[in-house]
This record gives structure tokens, sequence and C-alpha cells, in this order.
């Protein structure tokens, strides 16, 4: 099982930061990198790899639903510290269609956000609610 973690983790590691040969360094690196904040997942496997489930990570956040080739793609939730984050549509592991996004404070003021999402980013029609109940749409 730790195998499908190294695969992954290789795959983020070249999708954030290029390209790399799949060597016993990259590959040592990534058996670190799982070590340290390795994901634990439960759920269905096909081919080795995740595909519907729950992967849980060290620090609290956990992601659930759908995995194509080990990547969060399809419906799905993404909560940290048992609360949800992000309710909707993935994909490749972004935030892409329609959902809910609930904003934290110490980052933006206080809310959530319902609708349209690609490659991660609030993207055509929505509507944020302020805690304070103000609606801009």
């Amino acid at each position: 099982m730790e195998d499908i973690f190294y695969f992954i983790v290789l795959q983020i590691i070249e999708a954030n930061w290029g390209s790399i040969t799949k060597s016993s360094k990259s590959n040592k690196f990534a058996k670190w990198f799982v070590d340290k904040f390795g994901p634990d997942f439960k759920g269905d496997f096909h081919d080795g790899l995740p595909k519907k489930g729950v992967l849980t990570f060290r620090d609290g956040r956990s992601l659930e639903g759908e995995f194509i080739e080990g990547v969060l793609s399809g419906k799905g939730t993404e909560r940290k510290d048992n609360k949800i984050l992000f309710k909707g549509e993935f994909s490749e592991g972004s935030y892409h269609g329609k959902g809910t996004l609930k904003l934290n404070p110490n980052t933006h003021s206080e809310g959530k956000y319902h609708g349209q999402f690609k490659a991660g980013e609030m993207h055509g029609h929505g509507k944020y609610t302020e805690a304070s109940g103000d609606v801009y749409e």
C-alpha cells in the first residue's frame, strides 16, 4: 500500500515542481514525504490506486470521493478538522464545476461561496454569503 502513496506523491511533485525522473533519489524523497506527512486511505482500490473512499492527511485534512488514477476527480468533499471546507465537483484534484466553499476567517472574511469553479478558483456564476447574512451575486 505504501507504493501507492509513493506513486501519488511523485505525481504531486511532478505536477507542482516540474518533471523529475523516477530515480532512487526521487523514490527516497517520496518515502520520506509519506513517512512524515503520509496520508491514510480507506476505501476501494482499482489497479492498486485509490478509487473511492477517504484520503486523510496528518494535518487533519481529508478528501472524500471518487479518485481517478489516485487523484480526486468527480464528486467529493474536502474537510479540515471534521469541518467541511468544500463540497462539490473536482477535476484532477482541484475544485472544478459546481460546489460550495466555506471561507476561512483567518484568510478571508467568514462566509461561503456557492457556484462555479474552474481549476481551483471561483469562476463564473456564483453567490457569496457573508457571516452577517449579506449576499453578493
